[in-house]
């Protein structure tokens, strides 16, 4: 079945059985930023029903980019999944801007790079609902909202969660966790790295940590810290040290009854040599199910929730490429020419479409992975002007 199917890529235009699809790109330049939400001036089209969708439900309304680079910054722009428009610009971001799903509302955007921040967005036109400056250089990681409307966000620089309110005016609560960290031996401070979060259920926030040996060129432990915060309390319920390295996701299996997803990079130094690993657990962390090592690093990951496997982005020093797989298997693989890695990665995943961010060569593109068991895998590539640092669905 699946190993049968045939790769069919394709750049703008693709033949399918009993239609057409492609992408149409019509692109209205103009001069300047702003730094307020405002129309587009950057605006694409694609044909309707350019995705063939065959999951369960329906698909989001829009995917929503952050686009920018480390000298000048960039910005937020749109995908809309049902007409197909492209909306680039709608809010100026600083450059290194991160967008997480927030509600069908509104989103997360977080800002780093001594620009410390979270924002809550709102609609399909970008208007910023809410906002509050962060510690500086905290470097935040994750926003998660509960079901109390308490957003909870998470930091590499600081060993504690933080608790805002919905309008993000108070601070209610700082949840200490560097009981979860590791020691600098050359300062002697500890370092959590905190990371990855998700809402449990209903009173209980999971939140990971990365565990970095800053004094060892950020090489991770072997062991990844976890800790489940209740959020009615605001206090630790309990924590556990996991034979995992570098987590990057944590996500609730909602096609199985009480089951943690956990996927690790691995060690990118490659020091440790340490593979990147997908893990399942029930009984909160304290069961651990199933275990799948790739024999590569997991650059990016994402869970649809009502999957089997995660989509993953997965590179492979010695080979020199990126593949972009659902668990171990394989749907396609770009080798690099240069020594700068990988070329995928940030990713998004629902039903039978992948969307993933490419960049190589100073040429960025959004591509979107459209995966069927009998016409096999089917990519359309949309060019961008800058590269895409996340992904997200939204509003």
């Amino acid at each position: 079945m699946l190993a049968k199917m045939k790769l069919k890529l394709s750049f703008f235009t693709q033949k399918k059985k009993g239609f057409f699809w492609g992408i149409f790109l019509f692109l209205l330049l103009s001069g300047g930023c702003v730094e307020q939400p405002r129309k587009n001036q950057f605006s694409e089209f694609i044909t309707p029903r350019w995705i063939p969708h065959k999951g369960e439900g329906s698909l989001p309304k829009a995917l929503w980019f952050t686009g920018a680079n480390f000298t000048t910054g960039g910005y937020l722009g749109r995908l809309d999944l049902e007409t197909g428009r492209i909306q680039r610009s709608l809010l100026r971001v600083g450059p290194d801007a991160i967008v997480i799903p927030d509600s069908s509302e509104s989103l997360f955007l977080l800002s780093r790079y001594a620009q410390d921040a979270v924002a809550v967005v709102k609609g399909a036109d970008a208007q910023i609902q809410h906002s509050m400056a962060l510690p500086l250089d905290s470097n935040p990681q994750s926003a998660v909202r509960d079901q109390r409307g308490t957003i909870w966000i998470s930091f590499l620089n600081l060993n504690e969660v933080y608790s805002y309110s919905a309008d993000l005016k108070s601070l209610l609560a700082k949840v200490d966790l560097t009981t979860l960290g590791v020691q600098n031996h050359t300062s002697g401070k500890v370092n959590a790295d905190l990371g990855a979060m998700v809402l449990w259920d209903s009173e209980t926030l999971l939140v990971s940590a990365q565990r970095l040996h800053r004094d060892r060129s950020w090489v991770p432990d072997r062991y990844s810290g976890f800790a489940f915060v209740n959020t009615v309390r605001q206090e630790v319920e309990s924590t556990h040290l996991v034979e995992v390295s570098n987590p990057l996701l944590v996500a609730r299996d909602e096609s199985a009854q009480s089951q943690i997803v956990v996927v690790g990079k691995g060690d990118l130094s490659d020091s440790l040599g340490v593979m990147g690993q997908v893990l399942w657990f029930e009984e909160g962390m304290k069961k651990k199910v199933q275990t799948q090592t790739l024999s590569g690093k997991i650059i990016a990951a994402d869970f649809s929730g009502k999957s089997n496997e995660p989509a993953l982005v997965v590179w492979y020093p010695q080979e020199n490429k990126s593949c972009l797989q659902l668990g171990s298997w394989s749907l396609l693989c770009e080798g690099s020419s240069e020594n700068s890695g990988y070329v995928f990665s940030s990713i998004r995943y629902f039903g039978n479409i992948i969307f993933v961010s490419y960049y190589s060569h100073q040429s960025s593109e959004l591509w979107v992975v459209n995966v069927d068991e009998h016409d096999g895998v089917q990519v359309q590539k949309i060019p961008m002007d800058l590269p895409v640092m996340s992904l997200s669905f939204g509003p």
